[in-house]
C-alpha cells in the first residue's frame, strides 16, 4: 500500500525539478553571453548607414541643383535642394547630425568633389 500511494503522490506532483531550472538557466545565461555583444555594435551600425544616406541624400541634390541651373552648381545651391529639416546649413558645408558633408569653395562640377566626415 505505501508503494502505491507514493505513486499516486508522484503522480499528482506538478512542477520542474531543481535541475531542469538549473539547465535551463545555464541555457539562457550562455545565449545571452553570445547575443548581448552583437547588439551592442548595432547603434554604431546604424549611425554609420544614416551618415552614408545622408551623403548620399546630398549627391542627389547635387544632381537636382545641376538639373535646375544647366551648369555646375554652387555649395549654396545644393544646399537648397537638400530641405532636410535634421541639417543646418553652415559655411562651406552642411551639418546633419554626426555628419559634416563639405562643399569646395568654386563650383561643383561632380558630385564626387563633395566630401563628407564620417560616413
Amino acid at each position: 500500500m505505501n508503494k502505491l500511494s507514493s505513486r499516486i503522490n508522484k503522480a499528482t506532483q506538478k512542477g520542474f525539478t531543481l535541475i531542469e531550472l538549473v539547465i535551463v538557466i545555464v541555457i539562457v545565461g550562455i545565449l545571452a553571453a553570445v547575443a548581448i555583444p552583437n547588439f551592442s555594435s548595432t547603434t554604431t551600425d546604424a549611425q554609420s548607414a544614416a551618415n552614408k544616406a545622408i551623403y548620399g541624400m546630398t549627391k542627389s541634390a547635387w544632381a537636382i541643383a545641376y538639373g535646375i541651373k544647366k551648369s555646375a552648381p554652387t555649395g549654396a545651391e545644393v544646399i537648397a535642394q537638400t530641405a532636410d529639416p535634421v541639417c543646418s546649413a553652415i559655411t562651406g558645408a552642411l551639418n546633419c547630425g554626426t555628419a559634416t558633408i563639405v562643399f569646395p569653395a568654386t563650383a561643383i562640377t561632380t558630385p564626387t568633389s563633395i566630401t563628407c566626415s564620417n560616413c
